[in-house]
């Protein structure tokens, strides 16, 4: 969901500039293209260099407090925040929302949106009290300027329901899901594929409570949902496959998970290629699938690629690849290969040290 909404909103500005006829707005735009490539490839590394040159061909051709300014640092914000550079995002956004309140006032929808994107940005860093504060803020000026079907208003009452999962006070944070997910059906209809992101919410939720037959009935209903309408390519239908094989998984119906992660992997294999790092987060799943089922040989194979291809992806420090490492780490212990662990141990540490040193 998020990925469309900065593809749509990059390529929306494109669009408009584009019928300026103006040339520093077509290489502004050029740049931004070339960032919606590279990110939509999994590469967000040269994505975010790609966005920074945009950021500073904006400020030298548009002046340091002109609206494509704002724009960039936002599309900069979250591709910052992807690669788990926090505090670089936050800067940002500090300073895109103030050329926004300077040009649009102070109750204007953007204002909203990057009160949104503020809570995240805090939200990732894990201070949820300023995350849960901006989440507010957020949605009182959305409410003012937008209608309940909207989906804007309904992406932030989310984002506030992900703080609450988050600090796991799971009761408001089920009430919020709840209560989007009645909002979208309303707008949508009980069966549209658009749901899915809302559906997988709610599923989480009700898991993170111990709800699993609850949640497991709403990753069937998103699957049907996606069945029925022939989208089986579909991010959300994938990534219901993978919640459903996840519950599988926690419940102990270890034969029911491993062909719903197989199909979840060759699924987004087909759409994503075998280099792209949500590949590793589908191959961790069934690595810890296979555990346990005792095929622990298959399990490292698995691991080795998810680690080769975080490697060559994504930062020695982002979170996915933290959480890939350390699950490999505990294999290397059930197996017995305790100096091999270590040696992982140590280079996650330096890792560390070194982050904490800049």
């Amino acid at each position: 969901m998020i990925k469309r909404m900065i593809s749509t909103l990059l390529l929306l500005v494109i669009t408009t500039s584009l019928l300026l006829g103006c040339s520093p707005i077509r290489k502004w735009n050029h740049l931004n293209r070339q960032t919606i490539k590279f990110f939509d490839a999994g590469k967000y590394t040269e994505a975010t260099k790609l966005a920074e040159e945009a950021l500073t061909y904006a400020e030298a051709s548009f002046g340091s407090n002109h609206l494509h300014v704002a724009t960039s640092l936002k599309n900069l914000v979250f591709l910052h925040n992807m690669l788990g550079a926090h505090d670089k995002a936050r800067n940002l956004l500090t300073r895109a929302l103030s050329i926004k309140e300077l040009k649009l006032g102070p109750e204007h929808r953007e204002i909203g949106l990057l009160f949104m994107q503020l809570s995240e940005t805090y939200r990732f860093e894990g201070n949820y009290t300023e995350a849960e504060t901006f989440g507010k803020r957020s949605l009182a000026v959305l409410k003012k300027s937008l209608d309940t079907e909207s989906l804007l208003l309904a992406e932030a009452m989310n984002n506030l329901a992900f703080v609450y999962d988050a600090q796991k006070k799971n009761k408001q944070a089920e009430a919020l899901y709840e209560e989007v997910l009645t909002m979208r059906e309303k707008t949508l209809g009980d069966n549209s594929p658009a749901l899915q992101p809302y559906l997988n919410n709610l599923e989480n939720i009700y898991r993170k409570q111990g709800k699993i037959n609850q949640a497991i009935e709403l990753s069937i209903r998103s699957i049907i949902i996606e069945t029925l309408e022939n989208q089986s390519m579909r991010s959300d239908y994938v990534q219901s496959v993978v919640n459903l094989a996840s519950l599988y998984l926690s419940s102990g119906r270890h034969l029911e998970a491993e062909p719903m992660a197989r199909q979840a992997l060759h699924l987004h294999q087909e759409k994503l290629g075998k280099l792209h790092p949500r590949i590793a987060l589908d191959l961790d799943l069934l690595a810890r699938i296979l555990i346990h089922e005792g095929r622990l040989e298959e399990a490292d194979s698995l691991y080795r690629r998810a680690l080769k291809i975080q490697e060559n992806a994504l930062p020695a420090d982002h979170p996915h690849r933290k959480e890939v490492t350390n699950n490999y780490i505990q294999l290397l212990i059930k197996t017995g290969r305790r100096a091999d662990a270590k040696k992982l141990e140590a280079e996650m540490q330096a890792v560390n040290h070194q982050l904490k040193k800049e």
